[in-house]
């Protein structure tokens, strides 16, 4: 028998004998292309979140050095306003009644509905003096469930940083006392279910008489500070005023322009030759001085059969436009080039916005979000009310006890 030698057996020589099975192995060229793709997917990752840091470091340090309220007290957001009271009771004063005495006859009240009504004096020779108002108590009614709502007292105060050929652009007279008095122009309350995300504005009048401070509350926040004007609109709404936000008029310009404009639509041509707006029908893109123009104008006309006529809504029609021009900017804040126009709409937010120590940047955005999430609509709401007159002065009575009425509602349908 033929033995087998010792040790491996001899390795077949290159051409000699059976080839041996071929060995299936990676292409390189696929595996460096896999490697590339893992490595700029993993640097792609850490430069996003070195960015997102990067961002949010600076979000907070620039909200952080917007203005807040220095005069605030501790307690100025637990204003409770008036229960029902059978005795006149209320959180700032006497339950007062619906409308003050006044003296000049109803001619002159109708007259002051009308754009172009102007008092001449505080009283017509003859006139015959409307009867006093009653002196029973008034019964204010509860708003059932205002707990389960978050309020945002928005207002806006006098123009600053602007020149004088400027303000005479968009129609305002006297724009050196304006930026120094302090009056607000706009006063609403945007309202948001704290389930619900459900929003809702309540619009004040200007003009609103308050009868416990002999004045109209466009000058409550000038004279007595933002918490006197918080306990007021709680007292009128029947709402715990949660948030105060401050806008200067000149707010409305620059931050429209910060955007590249904010798009409306206007369904018959519209002016005001007050304030110089002119606007077509249609979708306009409003720039910074028009959006002023648009959310100031109280003395519109629209065109009908090539005739203008006056809208004769006064300040209950600014209120509207203002409401339909806070969701149209809302819209153009959350475009897909939202981020790229930060920096600028932050610089404008620290020149002309002023807000309470505990509103935070996701509140904002959160309140944001619930408008947009309305479908582009912002349903809004006015208090009831009537034109008259104080002495030689228009003003505006509130019907407090259908105030209250009209708010229960509005918390009941944002709640649901």
């Amino acid at each position: 028998m033929r033995q087998m030698p010792d040790g491996p057996p001899p390795r077949p020589q290159p051409g000699l004998g059976p080839r041996p099975p071929d060995v299936l192995l990676p292409a390189r060229p696929a595996y460096a292309w896999r490697r590339t793709v893992q490595r700029a997917l993993v640097g792609g990752v850490a430069t996003l979140l070195v960015a997102a840091l990067v961002l949010g470091v600076w979000l907070w340090q620039a909200w952080s050095s917007v203005p807040r309220f220095e005069d605030l007290d501790d307690g100025w957001s637990e204003v409770v306003p008036a229960s029902p009271s059978n005795d006149g009771g209320s959180s700032t004063g006497a339950v007062l009644p619906l409308r003050p005495r006044i003296g000049v006859d109803d001619s002159q009240i109708a007259a002051a509905a009308q754009p172009d009504g102007l008092p001449s004096g505080g009283g017509a020779e003859g006139a015959i003096e409307p009867p006093p108002p009653t002196t029973e108590p008034i019964v204010l009614p509860d708003v059932p469930r205002r707990e389960e709502v978050e309020t945002f007292l928005v207002f806006s105060t006098g123009i600053t940083d602007i020149s004088h050929d400027q303000a005479l652009a968009i129609g305002v007279t006297d724009p050196d006392q304006r930026g120094r008095d302090d009056l607000t122009d706009v006063v609403m309350v945007l309202t948001v279910g704290r389930d619900t995300g459900r929003t809702a504005v309540v619009s004040i009048p200007r003009d609103t008489w308050l009868h416990h401070r002999q004045s109209r509350i466009n000058r409550v926040f000038s004279q007595f500070g933002p918490a006197a004007l918080a306990g007021d609109v709680a007292e009128l709404t029947g709402l715990d005023i949660d948030h105060l936000i401050r806008v200067n008029m000149m707010g409305f310009v620059q931050i429209t322009d910060e955007l590249g404009g904010v798009e409306i639509s206007v369904a018959r041509p519209l002016r005001d030759v007050r304030t110089g707006l002119e606007l077509p029908a249609g979708q306009v893109r409003l720039d910074g001085p028009t959006a002023l123009q648009y959310v100031r104008a109280r003395h519109t006309e629209v065109l009908v059969d090539e005739d203008w006529v006056m809208e004769g809504t006064a300040d209950f029609g600014r209120m509207q436009r203002q409401r339909s021009f806070l969701v149209a900017m809302m819209n153009a804040a959350w475009g897909v080039d939202a981020v790229t126009k930060l920096p600028g709409l932050f610089d404008t937010v620290q020149r002309n916005v002023v807000l309470d120590e505990d509103l935070g940047l996701t509140d904002l955005f959160d309140l944001a979000g619930h408008i947009r999430s309305g479908g582009g609509g912002l349903p809004g709401y006015q208090v009831p009310a009537e034109v008259g007159w104080v002495g030689p002065a228009s003003v505006v009575f509130v019907d407090r006890v259908g105030a209250r009425e009209l708010v229960a509602s509005v918390v009941a349908t944002v709640t649901t």
